[in-house]
């Protein structure tokens, strides 16, 4: 099959229990890739962690299995790490510099986001010297059921990146994302702009600003698309928030 329908999935992030929304990535990713004639790798950056707390998220030492993704893509590509290995980059203080973005969960989410930022630069690491090989490069969380199906735009340009339209919070939705490869590669290694950020602003660390900043700043255009998701907790429930959500 030509190079050009074929497309590097990559899975960032803590995977808590994949099989609490492996139906709905079938049904609403993978099927519909299928359908339209793409062939996809699947990439897989995660951490290796027992279990989880995070009161903003209602987890209370929750046990969690980052292998439980593997039974449903035993030949992807994975890497796991220990999360202290994104601990390590910088102190916290460093990214609280301007200020906790979350003050109803402070210092942990932000420590968390900043664990997401290296999970999307080393996922991003695990594709990148295969790139010749795809037409696009979907980023994604393995902690969101979907709703409605991905549908690649063909017309998609180099320099655009397709984000949901919702959850912008000023900013964009840094849950998903796709793009052709040199896009996506800028997109996947924005925690080496932090620095950068915070010389050419003053407002603190948060992810959907900050993202938008990225962008601009590299001369991105955002395309928004009408897809849905709905994030699930190690425990089973699902964000009221996302469940609020309209599908557009």
């Amino acid at each position: 099959m030509s190079i050009r329908l074929r497309v590097a999935l990559c899975f960032f992030g803590l995977v808590k229990d994949y099989g609490l929304v492996a139906d709905s990535v079938e049904q609403f990713v993978l099927s519909p890739l299928r359908k339209a004639g793409y062939e996809y790798d699947i990439y897989i950056h995660t951490y290796n962690q027992p279990t989880v707390t995070n009161p903003r998220n209602g987890e209370k030492s929750v046990s969690i299995n980052s292998s439980s993704i593997t039974k449903f893509y035993p030949t992807a590509i994975i890497r796991r790490d220990d999360p202290t290995t994104a601990d390590r980059l910088h102190p916290l203080e460093y990214y609280l510099r301007n200020g906790d973005p979350w003050p109803d969960n402070p210092r942990l989410s932000m420590m968390n986001y900043i664990r997401q930022l290296y999970s999307l630069h080393m996922v991003t690491s695990l594709w990148w010297p295969s790139r010749s090989h795809y037409a696009y490069v979907v980023y994604l969380r393995p902690d969101v059921r979907f709703t409605s199906p991905l549908m690649l735009n063909p017309l998609i340009r180099e320099r655009q990146i397709a984000i949901p339209n919702f959850h912008s919070f000023t900013g964009y939705n840094d849950r998903f994302a796709y793009g052709r490869p040199l896009a996506m590669k800028t997109y996947g290694d924005r925690l080496n702009w932090v620095e950068a950020f915070f010389a050419r602003y003053k407002c603190s660390l948060h992810a959907e600003s900050y993202l938008k900043f990225f962008l601009q700043a590299h001369g991105m255009e955002v395309i928004l698309i009408h897809i849905h998701f709905v994030r699930v907790r190690a425990n089973g429930q699902e964000n009221e928030a996302d469940r609020s959500v309209q599908p557009v």
